[in-house]
């Protein structure tokens, strides 16, 4: 009795420690994405800025 009440224990402890895991990693993966993406639309642009300077200078 006193060890199946034990092994409940543990198994929702070891759930617990899952989830917590899992939960971090997924918050770690979502603020790099959004950082990453933020970066990734902030190059695209400079990258536009910087062709249009040179299309630009290129006319001129």
């Amino acid at each position: 009795m006193f060890n199946k009440v034990l092994a409940k224990k543990s198994n929702i402890n070891i759930i617990r420690g899952e989830l917590k895991l899992f939960g971090f990693c997924f918050f770690v993966s979502y603020v790099f994405l959004t950082i990453a993406i933020n970066m990734f639309l902030k190059s695209i642009r400079f990258g536009q800025k910087l062709t249009l300077i040179f299309k630009l200078d290129f006319i001129h």
